[in-house]
């Protein structure tokens, strides 16, 4: 569900990025890309709240929390980043532009966790739980 999401949201931002570089620069068209991005939390973030507090199931709290405030502080910086790279200019095209980049990056680590994932579960024999080794 992470990699569905994050690739929706990546899809949806760069056609729109592309259509503003064509041209058909519209509010509209701003507007469809991000909601890709709205489409894409709602695909991915579920299963990235479960996987992130069922690692070890009793810090969930502090897992949560932790997720919590990672989430506000990279939003603050980002928006912080995003604010001064957009004063002048075209801003639109350039708002696409680090929303898919950003999204890139989300991707890339949902596809690095997923190989991780399965290269674990190579190396655990069957039978046995990682609070055996």
């Amino acid at each position: 569900m992470m990699i569905t999401g994050r690739s929706f949201a990546v899809v949806g931002l760069a056609l729109g990025l592309i259509l503003f570089l064509a041209g058909y620069a519209h509010g509209l068209t701003l507007f469809l890309a991000t909601v890709f991005v709205g489409v894409a939390n709602g695909i991915s973030m579920p299963s990235v709240n479960a996987g992130a507090i069922s690692i070890r199931p009793g810090l969930a709290g502090s897992a949560a929390g932790l997720m919590g405030a990672s989430t506000v502080g990279s939003g603050a910086v980002l928006t912080s980043v995003t604010g001064y790279l957009l004063e002048d200019g075209d801003a639109a095209t350039r708002l696409l532009g680090i929303m898919l980049l950003c999204s890139v990056m989300a991707l890339s680590a949902a596809i690095y966790v997923l190989l991780i994932d399965r290269r674990e579960s190579r190396l655990v024999p069957v039978g046995r739980t990682d609070s055996d080794r």
